[in-house]
């Protein structure tokens, strides 16, 4: 349903802004960095 792809959206959204904010910062990855899954 439509809520369903909001909710995809939604979370690819923050993945991005999380990879982003590493790229800008240039700094390593985190694994340990609480992501909602």
């Amino acid at each position: 349903g439509k809520r369903h792809h909001q909710a995809v959206i939604a979370l690819a959204r923050r993945r991005v802004n999380v990879l982003w904010a590493v790229v800008q910062n240039r700094t390593p990855f985190q694994t340990g960095f609480k992501m909602a899954a």
